[in-house]
């Protein structure tokens, strides 16, 4: 087999590869004897038809077959006994195969970039103190007390005012004409500060059941809907009645109802735990975004453009899902996620650059994912989505693609446990 392989310039390599008729010959040959196998031709009993005949009707087919089946080896035979670290899809350019002749075909390919390491040891990462203040402990057990609120009628004539919830019949207009339902929606808002929409919780201070205001609406040039982009409109908000929060009282019976308190002070040191872990989290993150930081000013490289394909479509995907969660509609997740596609291609080309820096790191520290370090791995995840370890693993056990890529993430995280080992600490800034 003759083989010509070309820098075509960065990380792609053009292969010229001439296939020996024999061996193209021997494949052909193949499939003739299995199509026969497979195929009823009329006039013929099961597996006796002429080998002509089958060229014939089945020819091309045979022939596309073939060439796919010998890319496919060859190539791969290639990449292997030229060291090509090959990644991503195979882009075919030409391709040619005569019958009784050699086969012929130009192929490019992605290969990973060489990335030499070194003078990582002794990067600086913030000090790490977990603090939990009283206040915060405090603004905790507020906010578990609001999910037990109970809600009762203001009965009371008097204006809408701070921290009430107001319920409103809402409809956006538009040149006159409403968006959505002619009578508008309903919706329990809640007038505090801090919320999304401040200037109508504003507007809505003062306001009586029955009363109606109405609210300037200009829609962005770059609106998702075409239609409306750049449009002048109305938001008009009819008050319908107006209601309060009823708190649970903070004592022992309330801590009992969370299920797994005996008292108040065990609440507290509940919440305090929770809040330690939280911070601890928080400081972990803060410390790989330095660590990553440091790598990606440190080495400078190019990273396959395929790969930033794949992490970016992964990037997509999670928005997706999150678009989903919020009961957004697929169509309009679509078209928004497609529009917002570059805007997160550069943050797809550093996750790449950093998973590459962390495995050549690991490589060269000679660090190696055991069994024990994945079966912590699925223990987490099994924590985090409320399943049983047995069926993560069995999951995972299932899917050999998702194995492997919770083995890179895991040896990623030892590569970073290496670094934050070898770091200097230094103090936080203020």
């Amino acid at each position: 087999m003759k083989v010509e392989i070309e820098n075509i310039g960065g990380l792609k390599r053009r292969v010229k590869v001439v296939v020996p008729a024999e061996r193209v010959a021997r494949e052909v040959d193949k499939a003739y004897h299995d199509l026969r196998k497979s195929v009823r031709v009329k006039g013929f009993r099961p597996g006796k038809a002429p080998r002509f005949i089958l060229e014939r009707y089945y020819g091309q087919q045979v022939k596309e077959h073939v060439m796919s089946q010998l890319i496919e080896e060859t190539l791969e035979e290639v990449i292997r006994d030229n060291g090509l670290d090959a990644v991503g899809g195979v882009e075919v350019e030409e391709r040619k195969m005569e019958p009784g002749q050699e086969m012929y075909y130009v192929a490019v390919v992605e290969v990973m970039p060489e990335i030499q390491v070194e003078g990582y040891e002794g990067l600086e990462i913030p000090e790490q103190e977990v603090k939990v203040t009283e206040e915060k402990i405090d603004k905790r057990i507020e906010e578990i007390r609001e999910l037990f609120a109970r809600v009762a009628d203001v009965e009371e004539e008097r204006p809408v005012q701070e921290g009430d919830l107001v319920l409103c019949k809402m409809r956006t207009l538009v040149d006159g004409e409403p968006l959505g339902p002619k009578e508008g929606e309903e919706r329990l808002l809640e007038i505090k500060e801090g919320e999304e929409d401040e200037r109508l919780h504003k507007s809505l201070i003062g306001k009586r059941p029955g009363e109606t205001l109405e609210i300037p609406r200009r829609f962005p040039d770059d609106y998702k809907v075409a239609s409306l982009a750049g449009k002048e409109g109305k938001l008009e908000v009819k008050v319908i009645s107006i209601k309060r929060k009823i708190l649970p009282e903070l004592n022992d019976e309330f801590a009992k109802r969370l299920g797994e308190y005996e008292n108040l002070e065990a609440l507290r040191a509940g919440v305090r735990r929770e809040l330690e872990e939280e911070e601890r989290r928080r400081l972990e993150e803060r410390t790989r975004k330095r660590l990553m930081e440091q790598l990606l000013e440190k080495y400078d490289f190019e990273v396959p453009e395929s790969l930033v394909a794949e992490e970016l479509e992964a990037i997509m995907n999670s928005v997706r899902r999150k678009m989903a969660v919020y009961g957004i509609d697929r169509g309009d997740a679509q078209g928004f996620v497609e529009q917002m596609r570059e805007s997160y291609r550069e943050e797809a080309r550093k996750n790449v650059r950093s998973s590459l820096i962390l495995r050549a790191i690991a490589q060269k520290e000679k660090l190696e994912v055991t069994e024990a370090h994945l079966r912590k791995a699925m223990a987490r995840i099994a924590r985090e989505t409320g399943r049983d370890l047995s069926e993560v693993e069995r999951i995972y056990s299932s899917r050999e693609e998702a194995l492997e890529r919770l083995k890179e993430s895991v040896l990623e995280e030892l590569a970073l446990d290496f670094l934050r080992q070898k770091a200097k600490m230094v103090a936080s800034a203020a």
